[in-house]
């Protein structure tokens, strides 16, 4: 019975993707940046230790102006796809992708936790690589349309557990204008926290 519900499971997989086939795949207990094939179009990076376990769960950070809640969700094989030069290149790879809900002043600014998001091309999301104490990705602020990278490091303590996120002011994509960002002057560049915040686990 189970090696049936397994070739169900590897039919649908190979099905649901199989305009994209995996090609190679590595794990992320390796190092990208000594295995070349992380590189390539086709490759599927595998979590093959389960680092992601450790920062799955609904996370808080509150100050007398904000709060801030980060959903982290493990996505299996999830597709990137990016198109240059008419070539299109994809890759996959086990994923925690990012929702989140801020409230500021008690006004719900945007809140997406209950969102069910693709399975492909969703820019907020990180990766843990075995070789890094970080989970490392990008967040986008959908209030702003700004994308910063993102780490994330869990900190050495329990009850409850607790998380230094650190969302980057200096390392940002505009997906507007600039104008739109200089209107009206002195709004800052992003509504979510920045440059390091602690979070603790809800659950």
């Amino acid at each position: 019975m189970k090696n049936i519900i397994k070739l169900i499971l590897v039919l649908f997989i190979q099905n649901t993707y199989a305009q994209y086939p995996v090609l190679t795949t590595t794990s992320l207990t390796g190092n990208p940046t000594l295995d070349s094939n992380f590189l390539k179009s086709g490759n599927y990076a595998i979590d093959t230790n389960n680092e992601r376990n450790q920062y799955v769960g609904l996370w808080r950070y509150e100050n007398n102006e904000i709060l801030f809640e980060l959903k982290m969700e493990k996505r299996d094989q999830f597709l990137s796809k990016v198109e240059y030069q008419g070539q299109l290149y994809y890759w996959y790879a086990d994923v925690i992708i990012f929702k989140y809900k801020l409230i500021k002043n008690g006004t719900v600014i945007y809140n997406n936790l209950d969102i069910t998001i693709p399975n492909e091309n969703y820019y907020s999301r990180a990766t843990k690589h075995g070789n890094s104490e970080y989970l490392s990705g990008s967040m986008f602020d959908m209030t702003r349309n700004v994308s910063a990278v993102v780490s994330i490091k869990r900190l050495p303590t329990s009850n409850p557990d607790k998380i230094y996120f650190d969302l980057s002011s200096g390392a940002y994509s505009l997906h507007n204008p600039k104008e739109f960002y200089n209107n009206p002057p002195g709004v800052k560049l992003f509504n979510i926290p920045t440059d390091g915040i602690v979070m603790i686990r809800l659950y």
